[in-house]
C-alpha cells in the first residue's frame, strides 16, 4: 500500500519537474545550413552567477525550458543565457569536410562552449571560449563572430553547453541569434559571400564620402562637411557592428558601436536641418531635431557612466524615431515647392525601412535572417547615394536659381539704363560713359568721337500726325542707330527726339561717316504711321572729335553747335565742329 502511495506521489509531483527530452539534431548528408534552434533547451540566469558546475547539475538541469520556435530571438533582455543541445553526428561528416558551430552575433561580449569528452562513466567537459573577449585560438576559427570546431569524437547522447552573456560594464547586446551547423567548405563559401557583400557597403560608401570630400572642397558648405561626417560615421558603425574590427585584430573597439551610431544620428540630424533648412521652413520640426540630438547625447552619457542596457534601449528607440521624423521634414519641404527633398525624401524612406527593420530585430520582433539584420547597411548604402544625388540637385537648382537671379539683375540693370521706346541706352547711362570714355581716351592716346541727332521738324510732325505716330518716328530711328553702328560704340536716346552716338577709337572722318550712313538709311526709311499710311523724316546731325585736354562737358558742347549749325542750315545734313 505504501509503495502504491510513493508511486502515485512521485507521478504527480515529481515527473512535472523533471528535465524535458531534447531531441538529438541529426548532422548527416547537406550542411550548407542546419540550424540549432528547435532541438536546443534555453535556461535564463538574470543573476550573471551561475557556473557550468551549477547548471549541469540535477537541480539546474530541470530547469531547462524547450526552445522549440524558429531562430533566437531574446529582444533586450540582458539575461545570461545557457543553451543546452545533443549532436548526432555521422563520423562521415567530421572526416569529409570538418564539422563547425557558428553564432552569427559579433557583439556577445562572452560566448562559451562546453563539449562533452570522455564517457558515460567518466564524463568531463572542455570549456572553449569563442568571442573576441575569450577566444580559445586552437579550437575556434578566427572570424568576425564565434565559430567553433567540433570534434568527430563527440557523444550523441551527452548534452552541449553554451553560454551567452549578452551584458557587460560598457557594452549590451541585444539577444538575438542564429546558431548553425555548417561544414568548412560551406563555411568558407558563406564568409566569401558575407564578405563581399561588406566590401560593397564599404566601397559605395568611400566612394560617396571621397566624392563629397572634393565637392566640398570647391564649394566651401557646411552641408556637404556633415553629410561626409554622417556617411563617415555610419560607415564606422557598420564596420564595428559587422564584425571586422575582430577579424583586424582591434577586438576592444566593440565597445565604440553606440559611440558611433549616436554621433551618426547627430550629424544626420545637423545634415538634415542644414539641407532642408529647417530652421526657416520647419521650425517646429527643428525644434523636435534638436529633442533628438539631445537624446542621442543622453546615449553617449548613459554609456559613458556605464548603463549600456539604457543606452542600447534609448538608441533603438531613437532609431525608429529619427528617421521617421526626417522623412516628415522632407514631406513637407517637398510639399513647400523644395524639389531637392524628393531625393531626400527617397534617402531617408531607405533608412527608415532598414532601422524598423534592425530596431525590430534587435527587440525580438523579426528573426534574425540575414536580409534584415543587414537592413542597416543595405538602406544606408542607398540612402548615402540618394543623399549625394540630392546634394547634387541642390547645386542644380542653386545654379539655376542664381542664373534667374542673374537675369532678373541683368534685366533690372538695362531697365535702369535703357530707354524703353528705342531699346537705346537712356540720358543717365550715356553721360556715364561719355565721361569714362573721355577720360580712356586721353590715358591711352586714341581718338574719340561724339555724334548729336535730332529729328527734323519734330514738333510740327506731332502737331500734325499725333505723339503716337511721333513715338512711331523715334522708335524708327532707334533701329537704325542700333543697325548702323558699330558693336562697341554707344547709341543712346538724349531726350525727347535728340539722340547720341560715343565713337571710341574713331576719328573724325570715321565719325562723319557713320553719320551720313544713319542719316541716309533713315532718309529713306518708311515709317507705317498707321496700317494703311506710311511716312519719311530727316534727321540733322553734329559731329565732334575729342580734342587733347578737352573734358566731356566741352566735347558735348561743341559737336551740339554744330547740330545747332546743321538746322540753320536747312536740316537733313551733317556739320563738322571746328
Amino acid at each position: 500500500m505504501l509503495s502504491r502511495i510513493l508511486t502515485v506521489f512521485l507521478i504527480v509531483f515529481c515527473l512535472p519537474f523533471s528535465a524535458p527530452a531534447s531531441e538529438p539534431v541529426p548532422v548527416g548528408g547537406d550542411l550548407t545550413f542546419l540550424p540549432i534552434d528547435r532541438q536546443a533547451d534555453v535556461l535564463f540566469d538574470p543573476t550573471h552567477r551561475l557556473t557550468f558546475r551549477d547548471i549541469s547539475s540535477p537541480e539546474y538541469s530541470r530547469r531547462f525550458s524547450p526552445h522549440k520556435t524558429q531562430g533566437f530571438n531574446f529582444g533586450m533582455s540582458d539575461d545570461a543565457i545557457w543553451l543546452r543541445f545533443k549532436l548526432n553526428i555521422k563520423p562521415s561528416v567530421i572526416e569529409s569536410n570538418g564539422l563547425l558551430l557558428a553564432l552569427d552575433k559579433t557583439t556577445f561580449p562572452l560566448v562559451t562552449l562546453y563539449l562533452p569528452t570522455g564517457t558515460a562513466s567518466k564524463s568531463s567537459y572542455s570549456e572553449i571560449g569563442g568571442s573576441y573577449r575569450n577566444r580559445t585560438q586552437d579550437q575556434t576559427l578566427q572570424y568576425r563572430y564565434p565559430v567553433f570546431k567540433i570534434p568527430s569524437t563527440l557523444p550523441k547522447d551527452r548534452y552541449v553547453y553554451l553560454y551567452i552573456n549578452p551584458l557587460t560594464k560598457n557594452l549590451h547586446a541585444s539577444s538575438n541569434f542564429n546558431l548553425f551547423l555548417t561544414d568548412t567548405v560551406d563555411f568558407i563559401h558563406r564568409t566569401w559571400v558575407e564578405t563581399s557583400f561588406y566590401y560593397l557597403i564599404f566601397g559605395v560608401l568611400l566612394s560617396m564620402i571621397v566624392y563629397n570630400l572634393f565637392l566640398s572642397f570647391f564649394l566651401k558648405e557646411t552641408v556637404y562637411y556633415l553629410y561626409i561626417c554622417y556617411v563617415a560615421l555610419i560607415l564606422m558603425y557598420i564596420f564595428l557592428r559587422s564584425g571586422f574590427h575582430i577579424v583586424a585584430g582591434f577586438p576592444g573597439l566593440s565597445v565604440l558601436v553606440l559611440h558611433t551610431v549616436s554621433g551618426a544620428y547627430i550629424m544626420a540630424i545637423a545634415f538634415s536641418q542644414s539641407f532642408l533648412s529647417t530652421r526657416k521652413y520647419c521650425p517646429v520640426l527643428n525644434v523636435i531635431m534638436w529633442g533628438f540630438m539631445m537624446l542621442c547625447g543622453l546615449v553617449l552619457a548613459f554609456q559613458s557612466l556605464g548603463f549600456p542596457k539604457a543606452a542600447n534601449m534609448l538608441m533603438h528607440i531613437i532609431g525608429a524615431g529619427g528617421p521617421l521624423v526626417a522623412v516628415v521634414a522632407g514631406f513637407l519641404r517637398l510639399y513647400q515647392g523644395y524639389k531637392p527633398a524628393r531625393y531626400y525624401l527617397a534617402a531617408w524612406l531607405s533608412l527608415l525601412a532598414g532601422v524598423i527593420s534592425l530596431s525590430l530585430v534587435g527587440l525580438g520582433v523579426l528573426p534574425k535572417k540575414f536580409f534584415f539584420f543587414n537592413s542597416l547597411a543595405i538602406g544606408s548604402m542607398a540612402e548615402a547615394i540618394l543623399l549625394s544625388t540630392a546634394l547634387g540637385d541642390r547645386i542644380r537648382l542653386l545654379r539655376d536659381e542664381t542664373w534667374a537671379l542673374q537675369q532678373k539683375e541683368r534685366r533690372l540693370t538695362e531697365l535702369s539704363i535703357t530707354d524703353e521706346l528705342t531699346g537705346l541706352f537712356n540720358k543717365r547711362w550715356f553721360s556715364s560713359k561719355l565721361k569714362s570714355e573721355v577720360t580712356h581716351s586721353h590715358r591711352v592716346s586714341q581718338p574719340l568721337s561724339l555724334i548729336i541727332i535730332d529729328v527734323d521738324h519734330f514738333k510740327k510732325f506731332n502737331d500734325t500726325h499725333g505723339h503716337a505716330a511721333g513715338d512711331k518716328v523715334l522708335e524708327k530711328l532707334g533701329e537704325v542707330i542700333i543697325e548702323g553702328i558699330r558693336d562697341n560704340d554707344i547709341g543712346s536716346r538724349f531726350g525727347g527726339e535728340e539722340f547720341t552716338v560715343i565713337l571710341p577709337a574713331a576719328g573724325l572722318a570715321k565719325a562723319v561717316s557713320v553719320a551720313e550712313r544713319l542719316r541716309t538709311i533713315f532718309e529713306t526709311s518708311d515709317i507705317v504711321i498707321k496700317p494703311d499710311k506710311t511716312v519719311t523724316s530727316t534727321i540733322s546731325i553734329g559731329v565732334a572729335e575729342l580734342a587733347q585736354g578737352e573734358t566731356q562737358a566741352q566735347l558735348f558742347e561743341r559737336a551740339d553747335r554744330a547740330l545747332y549749325v546743321a538746322k540753320q542750315k536747312g536740316r537733313n545734313r551733317i556739320e563738322k565742329a571746328d
